[in-house]
């Protein structure tokens, strides 16, 4: 029979007007006996029994696959994860018995994937037998199949375990690779990543253990690390100016992106305004269309003018293209939170229940929905509509966050109502919106939950994080299985009474790398594959989001905007303002831009400057309370700043003086 049981982690939010309630977490699928039988096989390894010792690690493997079990304090991990790190760390005679027993069976699935061109396979292989002899193979051909599918930073990494040093946590055992190929595959990763000091690096363990290593890169052959050090400085020469992710990038350097002027805003007059709805969404935008939110309606508005995309004709046209009931809203948050997400020509929102709900109406609606709208040819036509009620007839689900889509499936964190609120993840068809599957992480239990709402998805490379406060988890977006959670306790009394910035958590995936806020005035940079932390920094002011990452600086925000060095997390710069800050910003290549309730700004990540300063509101609009600073988002040379009370969109590109837009 098979044993459940809960494992309680201890947390402190902040509500508004009261003391730090005490929250706990019981995370989903942690298998107690799991764990025992674990713990057996490692003394029986201690003793070098080992067929008693693989023989538990096989019925482990057979019986608890999708559970999780704790490798250390505050880090879980899938079986199949930790079975591979114990093996990958045998010494010779253990490595030879343990090869002895797997590789028939590794060598088989080994030719199955190879015959069918199989990804899957390859993966169970390197989860399941990665200390085997044929999973070297399989590592190497597994990087290939990433890389061709532009898969780059999962390439890497697989890459990496096969350095025989030990780059990262889990390295394969004793591999027969040339090493010289590995490490120029690496640079070369690094180097598509636009991660010019690790691809140095890499180019530096040439030149000290290989220098005699040739090969052939770009159709030039040649030694390794002289072709590899022409690459990067023409990678160097040639980069897009800014990198980064805003798509005006490019429009020159990038110290002459600046705030050029005003296009319009909804409290200008000029175009509709939101009324006494609350804008509940960061804005998301497919080419000239920019998808606005409240909790019952969604508006396609023209990024340039702010007029509705698609006219209707209509006296009082105020670019809505699905309306619904409204959804009781007990208490706005006081700015947005999410953005919609836009896939192929798509719009997936979420509609329903915002703000903070208490706990007996949590969700007790049936107005907590996703819809699909068709932005590429159907003129905002809904394409589909997903109740969160239908998902499990069992529960009580509701969507807690906007969607996410990778692939051709949507994602969104949902959650049950009451004092004991589950957390989980839905996945959807992006096609046609039927539910995929729904995984379960954890339950919260709190009187009082200042977290929902403010859970956060990103998808990469075939995976999704959550983040909420405390807490990050990565799942399989496949079948929505948890490969590992990672937390931090919360300490007593963290955060003010009143305050709204130590739950909003934001994280940061790039490179491969994971950079997450873990505790009110903790961040973490987290290694994607296991978890396993690679630096904890601390901060004298709360935080709330990592919101930028530069060459060398990842920057994270809250009460004031701190750079950190992304190699140890050592503090580089902070900027301190009257007033705290307002979410994640929009990172446009070198520069931020960022936004208190007085000011956008425009913060240079290397140096941690202010090169540019716009004081809000701006001329021209009516000066309504609520619509100072907010949340940013950017397109089609746009930067739009969100607040409950209505949107404005910025023209954002070159300066013809240098010096941008002022007051």
């Amino acid at each position: 029979m098979r044993l459940w049981a809960g494992l309680v982690v201890c947390l402190c939010g902040v509500i508004a007007g009261a003391a730090p309630p005490k929250l706990e977490y019981t995370l989903d699928g942690v298998s107690p006996l799991a764990e025992k039988r674990i713990e057996a096989a490692e003394d029986f390894l201690s003793a070098k029994q080992w067929d008693e010792a693989f023989r538990l690690l096989d019925e482990v493997l057979r019986e608890y696959r999708r559970d999780l079990v704790e490798a250390e304090p505050g880090r879980w991990v899938s079986v199949p994860r930790r079975v591979s790190e114990i093996t990958a760390a045998l010494e010779p005679e253990g490595l030879a018995a343990y090869r002895q027993r797997v590789d028939a069976q590794a060598s088989e699935l080994f030719r199955e994937a190879e015959a069918a061109g199989d990804v899957p396979r390859l993966e169970r292989l390197v989860t399941e037998f990665f200390a085997s002899t044929p999973a070297e193979g399989a590592l190497w051909r597994l990087g290939e199949r990433y890389w061709q599918a532009g898969e780059i930073a999962a390439a890497r990494d697989v890459w990496r375990s096969l350095i025989a040093e030990g780059m990262i946590a889990r390295n394969y055992p004793s591999p027969t690779m040339a090493q010289p190929l590995v490490w120029a595959r690496v640079a070369l990763c690094h180097l598509l990543l636009n991660d010019i000091d690790s691809a140095n690096g890499c180019v530096g363990r040439l030149y000290d253990n290989f220098p005699d290593a040739t090969g052939t890169i770009g159709g030039r052959e040649g030694l390794l690390k002289e072709l590899i050090l022409e690459t990067i400085e023409e990678r160097r020469a040639h980069r897009p100016a800014g990198g980064g992710s805003a798509p005006w990038q490019g429009a020159g350097s990038a110290a002459e992106t600046r705030v050029n002027g005003l296009r319009w805003s909804s409290a200008g007059g000029a175009v509709p305004s939101f009324g006494d709805r609350v804008v509940q969404e960061v804005p998301a935008a497919w080419s000239n269309v920019l998808l606005a939110s409240t909790n019952d309606r969604v508006r396609a508005l023209d990024l340039r003018t702010g007029r509705p995309a698609w006219p209707s004709g209509k006296r009082e046209d105020d670019g809505s293209v699905f309306e619904t009931d409204p959804a009781p809203l007990t208490d706005p948050w006081p700015r947005p939170l999410h953005r919609p997400a836009i896939g192929d020509g798509v719009g997936f929102v979420r509609l329903g229940v915002g703000g903070k709900p208490n706990r007996l109406s949590l969700l007790q609606n049936d107005t907590s929905r996703i819809v699909a709208l068709d932005l590429k040819a159907g003129e905002g036509k809904l394409l589909w509509s997903t109740m969160a009620g239908d998902l499990d007839r069992s529960q009580s689900w509701g969507f807690a966050s906007s969607p996410v889509v990778s692939e051709d499936r949507v994602l969104a964190v949902v959650r049950t109502p009451g004092t004991e609120s589950q957390l989980g993840v839905a996945c959807l068809s992006a096609r046609t919106g039927q539910r995929l599957w729904l995984r379960a992480v954890g339950t919260v239990l709190s009187e009082a939950d200042p977290l929902w709402g403010r859970e956060v998805l990103v998808a990469a490379s075939g995976r999704i994080v959550l983040n909420v406060a405390g807490l990050v988890a990565l799942l399989r977006l496949d079948d929505g299985s948890v490969e590992w959670v990672v937390r931090e306790s919360r300490r007593e009394g963290a955060g003010e009474p009143g305050s709204d910035l130590t739950a909003t958590i934001v994280p940061l995936v790039e490179k491969g790398t994971i950079y997450a806020v873990v505790g009110p005035r903790t961040a973490a940079c987290l290694d994607w594959e296991d978890g396993r932390r690679e630096w904890t920094a601390e901060f004298d002011d709360e935080i709330e989001a990592a919101v930028a990452r530069g060459e060398r600086i990842v920057a994270f925000a809250g009460r004031s905007l701190t750079g950190v060095h992304i190699w140890s997390g050592k503090p580089m710069w902070r900027l301190r303002f009257p007033d705290a800050g307002m979410g994640p910003g929009w990172q446009a290549g070198r520069d931020l831009f960022w936004s208190t309730n007085e000011d956008l700004l425009t913060v240079d990540l290397a140096r941690g400057s202010v090169v540019h300063r716009v004081p809000l509101p701006f001329r021209g609009e009516r000066g309504r309370e609520g619509i100072q600073g907010g949340w940013l988002s950017g397109a089609a040379g746009s930067l739009i700043l969100a607040a409950p009370a209505g949107l404005r969109v910025f023209e954002v590109g070159p300066s013809a003086d240098g010096r941008g837009a002022t007051r």
